[in-house]
């Protein structure tokens, strides 16, 4: 079915401030624990004070550092950098229009060319605005190809008498050459100090932004090898050092093949062996590894100054000693005999060209972990090994860190979570026998003082119930659990059907309430009902109590994104007080509301906003606030929900099933299973008004004696009970074939309860402070056959 009679619209533009804040939103709820991540929480909150000029160009360190963090140092989520990415990215798919921020989520081979592109751009660029380009000279060929390049055109084209590509797929190595190239021809141009001078603000600048990129390190290979210093080096892979070592030593050797064979023909490549010699020389005395060579006996013929550092023997005591003799603790001396013996044998090696960890020892006898690669070299038909070793007892000492940060969270989740879950406990029980017996005495013959005073009570136990609620939805939505459970239904019918209360409590202060839908909206959409009631009638209450005179109005939008997938739109506007503009963030934050004379006139915890933001953004959207109204002109406010759902072809379901009328009085034997003796008077109260004979147990164990004489037509059952609990008591009815319907009766409301409840061989669960008209129904279900 094809759905012409809608028509398309664009989805309303975001401003580039939104989308900044809306990411660190998002990539601050990817952290597992946030507390933990302060130093991150900052760089966000700085990021987010710059100009849009700057963020623009810093975007992409921001998401890089949170890479960085959750798929590096945040253990408890242990997220891969492909899901993180793949997750920013479907949310926030303009990223890919920002030139720079585009660049981490390329293929990879697509991203070195970018990275190589925006490299070489910081060194063409000020050479064009200094120098000139004039067309079709070298410099306007350099900048014309890395253009072309930046604009994801990958079969570029460049013809220089030294390099040429026609019509080929560009690859990084071209331009690792073409580099070098820029590097030669710019330093005879414009002077080798001057260039040196680019190449390394070109570096810094990508340093600062890109640093934490993964494919960063391969930078380096397009900077010249004269001009490497140590804080380049300090950013490479243990690989990229040693093949640069080995480029080195290779490239060093057939020079001296070519130097026997031709110094009398070419004596410049005299200087050229001297260069090479000079820059092999620097690159290991500068690495942050120990670079040790020996021989086929295994004696020490190179020990730069990291070795001398590390293992405490200077250059003189090592050369010429058997290596087995320096670092080798002595009970993997052996060990190390015999590899050397079998390779030399059988050309087989467990270890060569693989870094593995080992135990090394100094010349101190202290041992510690180290981490080394060896590469075989020939030479002269002469066989050594080079082998690179780094100490990682830092590395080690960080990982155990890591692991008990991570098993201290964990713990400090755990016990967050069964506070919470104790703390609604407690404090429902008592709730329900306030509420309870309220509700059971408004039922009786009372005069009106009484009623009143009554009335007051019954509302402030339910103020107080949704307090409590507001506190365990942001406990869920802190750790993750908020799930969403969309379903097809008439929307327009649905919604209301919601907000019909709030219409007669509107009217109740002579306020119009007006609920709109844009023209052609679609009948049968699929999204979380429940949690978009949950935003919509935090946004109208809100509405409501702040609003005296005039009106409500409640105006539903839609967009479509992508096949049968549409985002809704609901404004919800007012002609109240209004929001001041330096208060219109600050409402969104947990316990905070415009100023403290609202929770005095008014009541509430502050909760409301900010949990209705958070389970926007659960459901791939946002909430935003808006004074004064564009409706109610100059006064009021609107706030705007928007969220993602899906348009079902399917004819939705009833709202409603057709139910048969209950019946008043239900005779019933029933067994009531609870400890409380205050819930358990009241509970009897509620179920012998109702018809049923009820008998009492006071944990699991009475129930179970009591049950091995006498049989009921239901059982109600309390979870939290001394002796035995509900759960274990279900589980001990069901093994001996009682197949009576069980109601779970409890103050433990969490979703897993009541699938803890059902697991256990329990019909339903109802959650205190119950509602008499709920349990009627449910136990007419279970006992109606």
């Amino acid at each position: 079915m094809r759905f012409n009679f809608f028509r398309k619209r664009k989805k309303p533009l975001t401003s580039s401030g939104d989308l900044y804040e809306s990411l660190v939103k998002f990539l601050t709820l990817q952290l597992s624990s946030p507390t933990d991540a302060e130093s991150l929480i900052n760089e966000a909150k700085d990021f987010l004070n710059l100009s849009e000029g700057k963020k623009q160009k810093e975007v992409v360190r921001i998401y890089l550092l949170f890479l960085q963090y959750c798929t590096k140092l945040d253990k408890v989520k242990k997220t891969s950098e492909s899901s993180f990415a793949k997750k920013t990215i479907d949310r926030f798919p303009s990223l890919l229009d920002n030139k720079i921020a585009r660049i981490p989520f390329k293929k990879e081979e697509e991203a070195k060319i970018l990275l190589g592109a925006f490299f070489l751009n910081q060194i063409l660029k000020p050479i064009r605005e200094i120098a000139g380009a004039r067309k079709g000279n070298i410099i306007d060929s350099y900048n014309n190809f890395i253009d072309q390049l930046w604009n994801e055109d990958y079969q570029a084209e460049i013809q220089i008498s030294q390099f040429q590509l026609d019509g080929a797929t560009v690859a990084y190595e071209d331009l690792v050459i073409l580099s070098k190239l820029i590097h030669t021809d710019l330093s005879k141009r414009f002077g080798a100090p001057n260039i040196d001078n680019l190449y390394q603000r070109a570096y810094s600048r990508c340093e600062s932004l890109l640093r934490d990129y993964r494919l960063f390190p391969q930078i380096i290979e397009l900077m010249p090898v004269k001009i490497l210093k140590q804080e380049h080096l300090k950013i490479l892979g243990r690989g990229q050092i040693h093949k640069i070592l080995i480029d080195q030593v290779s490239n060093l050797e057939d020079l001296n093949q070519k130097l026997v064979s031709e110094i009398e023909e070419n004596k410049n490549l005299t200087d050229v062996l001297q260069y090479r010699t000079e820059t092999l020389e620097s690159i290991l005395r500068n690495s942050l590894d120990c670079v040790i060579r020996i021989n086929e006996k295994s004696e020490v013929t190179y020990w730069n100054q990291k070795s001398v550092e590390i293992f405490k023997y200077s250059e003189k005591e090592a050369i010429g000693k058997p290596l087995s003799d320096l670092i080798v603790p002595d009970m993997h001396k052996e060990n190390h005999r015999r590899g050397m013996q079998r390779y030399l044998t059988t050309g087989k090696s467990k270890i060569l060209n693989k870094t593995i960890e080992i135990e090394a020892c100094d010349k101190e006898g202290k041992h510690f972990p180290v981490e080394i690669s060896i590469s075989e070299v020939r030479e002269k038909g002469e066989r050594s090994f080079i082998s690179f070793l780094r100490d990682i007892s830092q590395r080690k000492n960080y990982e155990t860190t890591l692991i008990e940060a991570k098993n201290q969270a964990e713990e400090t989740s755990r016990f967050k979570s069964r506070f919470f879950a104790n703390m609604s406990h407690e404090i429902r029980t008592p709730l329900n026998a306030i509420i309870g017996f309220t509700n059971l005495l408004l039922d009786q013959d009372i005069n009106e003082e009484q009623k009143e005073y009554l009335g007051l009570i019954q509302t402030s136990g339910k103020n107080l119930m949704t307090i409590l609620n507001d506190v365990l939805e942001i406990s869920k939505i802190e750790e993750g659990k908020l799930q969403l459970n969309p379903k097809a239904e008439d929307f327009k019918s649905t919604i209301r059907e919601i907000l019909s209360p709030y219409q007669a409590i509107a009217g109740e202060k002579d306020l119009s309430f007006e609920i709109e839908f844009e023209k052609n909206f679609p009948k049968t959409i699929s999204v979380d009902y429940y949690r978009l009631s949950q935003v919509l009638v935090n946004l109208i209450s809100n509405a409501t109590k702040f609003t005296q005179k005039g009106g409500i109005r409640v105006y539903f939008q839609y967009s479509f994104n992508s096949s049968n997938e549409i985002s809704i739109r609901t404004t919800v506007s007012d002609s109240g007080k209004g929001i001041d503009s330096e208060n219109l963030n600050k409402i969104f934050e947990s316990f905070q509301q415009e100023d403290g004379s609202i929770a005095r006139q008014f009541g509430g915890t502050g909760l409301g906003l900010s949990i209705s933001k958070e389970i926007a953004s659960v459901m791939g959207g946002t909430l935003t606030a808006e004074s004064p109204s564009t409706y109610f002109k100059d006064e009021g406010s609107d706030f705007i929900v928007e969220v993602n759902a899906s348009i079902e072809i399917k004819r939705a379901a009833p709202l409603l099933e057709d139910k048969k009328p209950l019946k008043q009085s239900i005779e019933l034997n029933a067994l009531l299973v609870e400890d409380n003796p205050v819930n358990q008077k009241l509970l009897s109260t509620v179920l012998e008004r109702m018809g049923l004979q009820i008998s009492t147990a006071n944990n699991g164990l009475e129930a179970l004696e009591i049950l091995n004489s006498k049989k009921f037509d239901i059982i109600f059952m309390d979870i939290q009970m001394p002796e035995m609990d509900g759960y274990t008591a279900t589980e001990e009815i069901r093994k001996r074939q009682i197949n009576t319907p069980i109601i779970a009766i409890s103050a433990n409301v969490y979703a897993e309860d009541i699938k803890k409840s059902l697991d256990s061989g329990m019909q339903a669960h109802v959650g205190k402070p119950f509602n008499t008209e709920e349990l009627h129904t449910i136990i007419t279900k279970l006992t109606s056959s």
